[in-house]
């Protein structure tokens, strides 16, 4: 907290720490930043964890490891927004095709 104009202001930004793959981040963020922040580091480590315990990638370093948990996420999030893209066309072509229907009926 400060004081500007003899008002008492809070701070809007916290520090935290992240672990992600085995190590520790301090960050300076937003308040409302914090949960999702939170949220994609338990994500990333429980990609990462797989990884690790992937027999196929046992002697990659936990480097390589973590980029092949994040290429993962990016995947899939890449995946959704494509599906989610392909939804709000189909709904917006599905109005514009009523809207023409209900044309069509007045003519």
């Amino acid at each position: 907290m400060y004081i500007i104009n003899s008002k008492l202001v809070m701070e809007k930004e916290i520090s935290i720490n992240l672990n992600i793959a085995e190590h520790r981040f301090p960050l300076t963020i937003k308040r409302e930043e914090e949960e999702v922040l939170r949220k994609a580091a338990d994500l990333l480590n429980n990609k990462f964890k797989a990884w690790r315990a992937d027999i196929k990638y046992r002697g990659f370093e936990g480097s390589k490891l973590l980029a092949l948990a994040a290429l993962e996420v990016v995947a899939e999030q890449l995946e959704k927004n494509k599906l989610t893209g392909k939804d709000k066309i189909e709904k917006e072509l599905e109005e514009i095709h009523m809207l023409l229907e209900d044309s069509m009926i007045d003519i």
